[in-house]
């Protein structure tokens, strides 16, 4: 019977052959490519995100309707996914009085358990999700890590692809641009 090193092994080369043949690597690098159309944004919308948190229960997107959120798909074997969790945790903590919130999509990870650990390990202070693949799919997520800026009207602002240079510097400033372009937050005061 395999083990945890090996089922993990497989997962990976898994991904690697599919990143191969999607042709992850383009001339155009990944984290600079611009969504390729309203229609596109629209399409992606943040009532898609559903899942099973780290607690075992049920996770629906509609939750969050009204903020602006990151969604980051990352796995428990990816160096880049686990290397931005600083900078995530630190974008959660500075922007949550503006009703902003990380959600961590943890994808082909193995077991709720595997992820859990990784979790702890890392001191990660925000939701995380099980990816399921319909999800990943709904995402055209291709490459890990992954992150969606969504505004408050649930569709996608900006998507990043692979290890972003500055990330939390990059999506402060895009958090930033929809903070000034929304204008005041629902229910909020006009003082």
């Amino acid at each position: 019977m395999p083990n945890r090193t090996q089922n993990l092994n497989r997962w990976i080369v898994i991904v690697a052959l599919g990143l191969v043949a999607t042709g992850f690597a383009s001339p155009v690098p990944a984290a600079n490519r611009p969504m390729e159309d309203s229609a596109e944004r629209s399409a992606l919308h943040i009532k898609l995100v559903n899942g099973i948190d780290l607690d075992g229960n049920q996770f629906h997107g509609s939750s969050l309707e009204g903020k602006i959120v990151l969604l980051d798909f990352w796995a428990v074997w990816c160096g880049p996914c686990l290397a931005a969790f600083p900078a995530l945790k630190r974008l959660s903590q500075d922007f949550n009085d503006q009703n902003f919130e990380v959600i961590g999509i943890a994808s082909y990870s193995g077991t709720r358990a595997d992820v859990q650990e990784v979790v702890e390990q890392y001191g990660v202070g925000y939701t995380i999700i099980l990816g399921e693949i319909p999800l990943i799919t709904k995402f055209g997520v291709i490459g890990l890590p992954t992150y969606f800026l969504m505004g408050r009207d649930g569709t996608v602002a900006h998507k990043y692809v692979g290890e972003v240079k500055d990330l939390y510097e990059r999506i402060s400033a895009d958090i930033g641009e929809i903070l000034n372009s929304a204008g005041p937050l629902p229910g909020a005061g006009n003082e």
